[in-house]
């Protein structure tokens, strides 16, 4: 899921979104991956550890 998805998904505007995904980061529950046709888009995607909490 793109950040974007993620903003629209539960109606945060983009700054709370990016705070909560480099907060779940730093703790290795989910990781940020560029898109591969356009750098502007980072994918999420869950961790396994994020997945075991």
């Amino acid at each position: 899921m793109t950040v974007g998805e993620l903003t629209d998904l539960f109606q945060l505007d983009m700054s709370t979104m990016s705070r909560q995904i480099k907060a779940l980061e730093s703790k290795g529950l989910v990781e940020r991956k560029m898109g591969a046709h356009d750098a502007r888009i980072n994918h999420i995607f869950i961790t396994d550890s994020g997945r075991e909490a």
